[in-house]
């Protein structure tokens, strides 16, 4: 496991807290899950703050023989034939180690510890009261030792969401993964950080994964023989019938619970998922079962016997006909392996049948362009698609040729994309078109009208059911497309929680979609956004290596361009840097301008002028703005920019309720907090703080979604690091003396940071400081 990668940067922090606190912690996770990793990063945090670590680790070889991990370790232990003496050894060996007050026990593994070594343990603990973190699998807790120490806590490490892959992946490989290389490889080890560098590693060597116009691709299946070393093991406590069960549901596939408990029957389903090797998603009324970390299915599926795969494809085939399709949960999320793995199966199957349908008449044109798009989707080659083409006679331009009914949809969102949003709407008023194709993109251009309308809230509304419904159709560009109207509603409306769990849900299909790459540009840089306003910097930096090689030609809509990715996660706060990143992202304002795209640039001119105000390019977008009288909400982002040049308190006051009441909630908080960076220059920091107080709580969700805003308001107020951890603790509620014990300060001393403290805030009691370090004071340390 990497060591250079932070993977649960939350449960370290959790862990570490506890121990200071003097309360035990048993950590839990699945193979795979990185539990040794933690314990490496808890060991380095409390070095740092100066306590000694003494490792165990349990192994299995060594379970029969009476304190053999303890000796391993490092523990002095008597060579006797007298196990009383021999434990009494191990005791004051132990003991010896951890003298120290300040010093933990860390045993990673601690299931697999022998009966006398656990003993020991307990024993060193009783005596000098030792912190204790243990770590092992969630089904095989040794209750021998951790019922023992009180007080305790469980901290279990699930599979690294979505961003934790793609922080992951592109720390091992360096440069940018292309965006279903990364959604196939999260899915396929269900999160798991050992099974992505092992993909990785075995991907690589394989020429699966490789590198193409500096970019990491992945080509043909992941799954690769080598694989197995890695699998294997999480098989190894199963039963001769558990792990036939098991092999019948990694045929199934994505299954329905009613399937998956004709297959193998209830109770060993209900077994396996307590063993953690299957996976559920349910709304309630419908239940998808998968197996779980998806490569150990594909283990099954590739390395079984011949005879046994005939089997186990007779016995799913005779369930599965009578069972019908599996129906996708409402509101499932395409981040969830099991759901990935269902939209990648019904590709497949889909390109097989339409490849049988073709091969019949290869005259038909009709089938070969089906063909053609589900051969996309599912990664085929080039060459595999160049000869489907020349046998049908076609050419890319005429697969991709419009129809009378795909031609109007584009008519329609080529003038909702240049800013006529009127001629649009009358344009698709009545417009039911029958084919998914035309249908997707005139839903999109209807959504993005209603957006650029002030219709905001509207837009999101059916936008995210559109997203639902391409979600139960298995449509992925449709979901795509969708998704990127809702995300740019919900960033307008700035509910970036929201945002960020929509693109990155989008951007985990495993399908490819290179026939409109700029959807995938728009949802990185939304995605990009997202993790700037909730101040997640390594997935920014992430976010930012994948950009810096993708498809550089820009899309028609806000957000569909390369360029801006790296300028908006870049770190403004020197003038200099802030003017140079304003000028990137102003040059793709202007030529989105020029051409025409006027939506799009004055989006992207606004957030230069956000980063460095000139009051000569705000000009510019009211004029590009009064030449979209239809578009209401592109009149208000003109005024924001216009406001913010100018810097004017008294002029941003005004802005932000009339920003507010309009559904640009983001734009008002940004208003609010340009106007208490303001005071805080003008020599008001009570004014400044009570603008920011109200800012925060009229953010929603107690300022979770925009907290990173606020950062250039918290770099206005100017704390020390000394005063910022000071005031974390006072609103933790610790008094003045037990503060100066943790930090190892004088009484006097952390009075005089709470004073500093307080009067650079702008308040003037600790209830004052605490509610300031309880919300932006602290959400925007990075």
């Amino acid at each position: 496991m990497r060591d250079d990668v932070v993977l649960h940067p939350d449960h370290v922090a959790r862990i570490v807290g506890y121990l200071q606190d003097g309360t035990h912690v048993h950590i839990t996770g699945l193979r795979g899950s990185g539990r040794s990793a933690v314990l490496g990063q808890v060991t380095d945090r409390l070095a740092g703050l100066g306590i000694s670590v003494v490792a165990v680790r349990g192994m299995r070889a060594l379970r029969d023989r009476p304190l053999g991990a303890l000796a391993v370790a490092g523990v002095p232990v008597a060579s006797t034939p007298q196990p009383l003496t021999m434990l009494t050894s191990a005791v004051d060996g132990l003991a010896g180690l951890l003298a120290s007050p300040a010093s933990a026990l860390l045993v990673d593994d601690a299931d697999e510890l022998d009966a006398t070594s656990m003993a020991a343990i307990l024993a060193v603990q009783a005596r000098l009261r030792t912190r204790v973190v243990t770590a092992g699998r969630p089904d095989h807790a040794p209750a021998t030792l951790t019922d023992e120490l009180r007080p305790a806590a469980r901290v279990d490490l699930g599979p690294l969401p979505f961003d934790g892959v793609h922080r992951l992946l592109h720390s091992m490989l360096g440069r940018g993964v292309e965006p279903s290389a990364v959604a196939r490889i999260a899915s396929a080890s269900g999160g798991l950080p050992g099974l992505v560098e092992a993909l990785v590693d075995t991907a690589r060597r394989e020429n699966r994964l490789v590198l193409r116009d500096g970019l990491w691709v992945a080509r043909g299946d992941l799954w690769t023989s080598p694989l197995s070393q890695t699998v294997e093991p999480f098989l190894t406590d199963l039963d001769d019938d558990a792990r036939e069960a098991l092999t019948l549901l990694a045929f199934a596939g994505t299954v329905s619970l009613e399937t998956a408990g004709e297959l193998v029957g209830v109770d060993r389903l209900t077994a396996l998922d307590d063993a953690g090797l299957v996976q559920v998603v349910s709304d309630g009324d419908r239940t998808l079962v998968g197996v779980f970390p998806p490569v150990v299915g594909d283990y099954l599926v590739h390395e079984t016997s011949v005879t046994r795969s005939l089997r186990a494809t007779g016995r799913v085939a005779g369930i599965r006909a009578g069972q019908g399709s599996a129906r996708m949960p409402v509101e499932s999320r395409v981040v969830a392996p099991v759901v990935s793995r269902l939209f990648a199966a019904h590709w497949s199957e889909r390109r097989t049948e339409l490849m049988r349908e073709w091969q019949a008449d290869r005259t038909d044109p009709v089938p070969a362009t089906e063909l053609v798009e589900a051969m996309r989707l599912t990664h085929a080659r080039p060459h595999e698609v160049s000869t489907v083409l020349e046998a049908a006679g076609l050419t890319e331009d005429q697969v991709d040729a419009p129809d009378a009914e795909l031609a109007r949809a584009r008519e329609a969102e080529h003038l909702v994309a240049t800013g006529r949003v009127g001629a649009a709407l009358e344009l698709l008023a009545g417009f039911h078109p029958a084919r998914a194709r035309a249908r997707r993109v005139a839903g999109t251009a209807h959504g993005l009208a209603l957006l650029y309308s002030c219709e905001v809230e509207r837009s999101a509304r059916l936008a995210l059911a559109e997203v639902e419904r391409a979600r139960q159709e298995l449509d992925p560009v449709a979901l795509m497309a969708h998704s990127t109207v809702a995300g740019l509603a919900l960033a307008v409306l700035g509910r970036a929680m929201e945002l960020d769990r929509l693109v990155c849900d989008a951007l985990s299909l495993p399908t490819a979609c290179p026939q409109e790459p700029e959807l995938v540009v728009g949802l990185v840089a939304l995605a990009a956004e997202a993790t700037t306003w909730q101040g997640r910097a390594d997935f920014a930096a992430s976010l930012g290596i994948q950009a810096r090689s993708m498809d550089p030609r820009p899309g028609p809509h806000p957000y569909q361009a390369t360029q801006l990715i790296g300028a908006l996660i870049r770190d403004d706060d020197d003038p200099a840097v802030a003017a140079e990143t304003a000028e990137e992202i102003w040059q793709v304002a202007r030529e989105r301008l020029d051409r025409g795209y006027l939506p799009a640039g004055i989006l992207a001119g606004v957030l230069a002028v956000d980063r460095f105000p000139d009051t000569e390019r705000a000009a510019v977008l009211v004029e590009a703005a009064e030449r979209c009288p239809d578009a209401p909400l592109l009149r208000h982002l003109a005024e924001y920019a216009t406001a913010v040049a100018a810097g004017c308190p008294e002029r941003l006051a005004e802005l932000e309720p009339v920003l507010r009441r309009a559904g640009l909630r983001q734009f008002a908080v940004r208003a609010a907090v340009a106007r208490a960076v303001r005071l805080i220059a003008e020599g008001q920091p009570a004014a400044a703080t009570e603008r920011a107080d109200t800012a925060w709580s009229q953010g929603g969700l107690r300022g979770r979604d925009l907290c990173g805003l606020f950062l250039p308001f918290d770099r206005a107020v100017r704390l020390t690091s000394r005063e910022r951890e000071v005031a974390v603790l006072v609103a933790r509620g610790l008094s003045s003396p037990e503060i100066a014990t943790r930090m190892v300060l004088s009484a006097r001393t952390v009075e005089h940071h709470i004073l500093s403290a307080c009067r650079k805030v702008g308040v003037n009691s600790r209830e004052g400081l605490a509610k300031a370090a309880r919300t932006w004071l602290t959400c925007t340390i990075r």
